[in-house]
């Protein structure tokens, strides 16, 4: 396979030298959202466990036999993962060290 040169508008393989500067943009989260979004998740976290205390503390009661406390408890355990991985997602280069954001990524 042969490889051809890029030719550029004016017919040459030269690169212009009138090309803008390559800017890039990292999209940062941003130190509000961030904020916001931890406050939010703390938010989530304390209502699964809240209401996984509540549904073991009432777990003899009849309405909650109809719901299957097992289940309702799976439902907190899952809310409360979701809610743990919204913490990972804030950390980014803005505010963290190349290392804390691959630990973050794995």
């Amino acid at each position: 396979v042969q490889i051809k040169p890029f030719i550029y508008n004016d017919g040459s393989t030269n690169i212009p030298s009138d090309l803008p500067n390559f800017k890039f943009d990292y999209h940062f989260i941003g130190s509000s959202l961030r904020a916001i979004g931890l406050a939010l998740a703390g938010v989530v976290l304390l209502t699964s466990i809240v209401f996984a205390v509540w549904t073991l503390k009432n777990k003899k009661k009849k309405v909650v036999r109809a719901s299957q406390p097992e289940f309702l408890c799976l439902l907190c355990v899952g809310t409360l993962i979701l809610g743990a991985t919204i913490i990972p997602i804030g950390i980014d280069d803005e505010n963290s060290t190349e290392q804390a954001c691959n630990i973050a990524c794995m």
